[in-house]
């Protein structure tokens, strides 16, 4: 069984809180919000900024000294039972960049949701396998290693949103959203606009349970 030995993403990951601001219910108070893989802890410190009266929680094998909250484990080796007075009152659910770098991402979706209240939200972000960045490379006939970014070297898998679609169907689950992430740059932005699908190399997937 593959584990991460550290966390290479604590001093490269953003604040991701604007890519799904939008799919946040801004009125409820008290919200929840659970991030697996909290990295840099930017995301949760976004969130807590945003909405002073949350509570937030983070698992990471190398958690950030700048959130409390964040919680040493590995999450190929993730024991559901043992959080799950913090997961049953978890109105969100952050998996950014995460299922990818899984032994098993699936089975840790399905075995989530066993754990998750009614109207919980999962929020997911991944590379975007339909992106031409990975037809050019199939075209190449060489999948690139790099140490961060859409090549990372670490990723184990790769989705598309049909992927997280057909997932949750099975499950009984078929509440969803679904956005693509564009370019901060506005030329590129433009141009991906035309196709996201094929254009966007990375995607939010939204499930409520």
């Amino acid at each position: 069984m593959r584990t991460l030995k550290k966390n290479k993403y604590k001093e490269f990951s953003e604040d991701r809180l604007s890519d799904f601001l939008e799919f946040i219910e801004k009125k409820r108070g008290n919200l929840t919000f659970v991030e697996f893989g909290a990295g840099s802890g930017l995301t949760l410190r976004g969130i807590k900024k945003k909405f002073p009266s949350s509570n937030i929680y983070g698992f990471d094998i190398h958690p950030p000294c700048n959130v409390r909250r964040v919680i040493k484990t590995d999450l190929n080796q993730f024991y559901f039972f043992e959080y799950k007075e913090i997961l049953k009152k978890a109105d969100y659910f952050l998996l950014l960049d995460v299922l990818e770098h899984l032994n098993d991402p699936m089975n840790f979706l399905k075995r989530l949701t066993k754990y998750t209240k009614k109207n919980a939200v999962i929020i997911i972000s991944c590379p975007n396998f339909s992106s031409l960045r990975m037809l050019f490379a199939w075209y190449r006939g060489i999948l690139p290693k790099e140490h961060h970014g859409y090549f990372d070297e670490t990723h184990l898998h790769w989705f598309s949103p049909v992927s997280f679609y057909d997932f949750f169907r099975k499950i009984g689950v078929n509440n969803f959203a679904m956005n693509y992430l564009f370019s901060k740059k506005i030329s590129k932005k433009i141009v991906q606009k035309i196709y996201p699908r094929r254009l966007c190399s990375q995607f939010i997937f939204i499930a409520k349970i």
